[in-house]
């Protein structure tokens, strides 16, 4: 078993003095979307040579 010294390294002393709580509400998520059709509009310019993308 570990004892208090061992888990309260320098690295967890620094991050608990550096952590703030939140002063702002975040939500973070994730969407799915058929680019599909994106894809086949953009890779007939690229067959001409001209470049195209999307992010």
């Amino acid at each position: 078993m570990k004892t208090d010294n061992q888990l309260n390294n320098n690295w967890r002393k620094v991050a608990s003095v550096m952590y703030h709580k939140p002063v702002d509400s975040k939500i973070f998520g994730e969407v799915e979307l058929d680019v599909t059709h994106l894809e086949e509009y953009i890779s007939a310019p690229r067959k001409i040579k001209v470049n195209l993308s999307f992010l």
